[in-house]
């Protein structure tokens, strides 16, 4: 009887130590997309990039993902590639945010607009590993309706890209 006792204690004890710690906060891997909205960090659980080579476009995008309703907050910036340079305040570039239902259906959709509160600096593209990083400020618009406007904050990131020709 006491080698069973010692056998539950020794599976409990496996039990208790291999679960997940199943907090709310997005693992942060080897990329960096946030931003303070609405006095909030917005972290991004996923990002990714492209260059695309056939548009000469440097896309960066990001999502912050709900899995519990299925639903996501996305958010990407579009600059033309030729416009890069390190350091260089770049204020001619679009962004859109946009929540998205159910995998496909857009609920709003905000777009960047152009002026002082909205800008993009590129610190460094790293073309031997395929990373870019830099910071932004967007101020973004509904241009469906006359409702206030949202301003990101003190946003960075340092995002994997890849190389396309198409899309």
């Amino acid at each position: 009887m006491r080698y069973l006792n010692v056998i539950a204690v020794v599976i409990v004890s496996f039990v208790i130590c291999s679960c997940e710690n199943n907090t709310n906060e997005p693992e942060v891997a080897d990329f960096v997309f946030k931003a303070e909205k609405d006095n909030q960090t917005w972290l991004a659980t996923r990002s990714w990039g492209y260059l695309n080579e056939k548009f000469d476009e440097l896309s960066i995008s990001a999502t912050v993902e709900d899995p519990d309703y299925y639903q996501e907050e996305a958010m990407t910036i579009k600059i033309n590639k030729a416009s890069i340079e390190p350091d260089k305040k770049l204020m001619d570039f679009d962004a859109s945010l946009a929540f998205i239902i159910g995998g496909d259906g857009v609920a709003w959709r905000y777009e960047s607009i152009k002026g002082e509160q909205t800008y993009l600096i590129i610190h460094h593209v790293d073309e031997e590993n395929k990373r870019v990083r830099g910071a932004f400020q967007i101020k973004f618009a509904d241009s469906s309706s006359d409702g206030e406007p949202i301003i990101m904050t003190d946003g960075v990131f340092d995002v994997a890209y890849e190389h396309t020709n198409s899309y």
